[in-house]
């Protein structure tokens, strides 16, 4: 897919994946969901990949939603506004669904649908300065980019309730404290801790972080009886790669 509104670069096993919208606060028209949802999907299915950044460029993350977006809601049934929604939930499903872990590097703000584009990601890294905000308050909206099932199982059901019914902004620092990110470090810091970070998890053992990013994601709606069969089935299927053969035989050799 040819990209308009953002660039893809692959380097030591990391796909960086940027919004490049900067003039417009990387805001996501359909356009820029189609682009980044096929990118997000065509890393995830690269042997060379193995870990994916997604970033705004320039001063923002993203200040969310674009007011064509809105536009063309507005004019149209709600057959068609459904088909819109559905487009544009996409690209949340292909970075939830990604087998390769995704981070999100947030510099400045993350607002609105550009918050939930950043905590739909696995890992979320941020300067922080950098803002976060669910503001569909303040249209009369409701989150409609994962929002309303991110954040009570990242930070709890009563902040985030309080989140989305005021529209409050947290900064990093604050977003750290109550986990609703991974880490919140100094500006001139994020892209060396970014980068390391990834690089780290491109090393790692592919199909057992996919297989644990499954599990995880089926305990969350699960007993912990289902839980724990899901648990057992992955790790049947880890115990039988390579991969895993590998490294305890080396940390068998280590013990020597």
């Amino acid at each position: 897919m040819e990209h308009t509104n953002i660039s893809v670069k692959i380097e030591s096993g990391v796909a960086h994946i940027t919004i490049s919208r900067a003039g417009q606060g990387n805001t996501l028209t359909l356009e820029t969901y189609d682009e980044l949802a096929s990118a997000v999907r065509e890393a995830d299915g690269s042997d060379n990949v193995g870990a994916i950044v997604l970033s705004g460029a320039g001063d923002d993350f993203s200040l969310g939603v674009d007011v064509a977006v809105l536009n063309a809601l507005s004019d149209k049934d709600d057959v068609e506004k459904l088909k819109i929604m559905r487009r544009v939930q996409r690209l949340a499903l292909a970075i939830h669904d990604s087998g390769t872990p995704v981070t999100a590097k947030v510099r400045g703000r993350a607002m609105g649908a550009g918050c939930d584009l950043a905590l739909v990601c696995d890992i979320v890294i941020a300067e922080e300065n950098a803002t976060f905000g669910e503001m569909y308050i303040n249209l009369a909206l409701v989150p409609d980019g994962g929002g309303t099932w991110l954040l009570p199982r990242l930070i709890g059901l009563a902040k985030a309730k309080e989140m989305i019914f005021t529209g409050k902004n947290i900064d990093a620092r604050g977003a750290e404290n109550i986990g609703l990110i991974n880490y919140a470090v100094k500006p001139d810091e994020l892209d060396g801790f970014v980068n390391r970070f990834a690089r780290k998890l491109a090393k790692g053992p592919s199909d057992a972080i996919a297989a644990s990013k499954v599990a995880i994601h089926e305990a969350l709606g699960a007993s912990l009886e289902d839980a724990l069969d899901s648990e057992a089935d992955a790790q049947i299927r880890m115990f039988r790669t390579d991969k895993h053969k590998k490294r305890v035989r080396a940390f068998l050799r280590a013990r020597r």
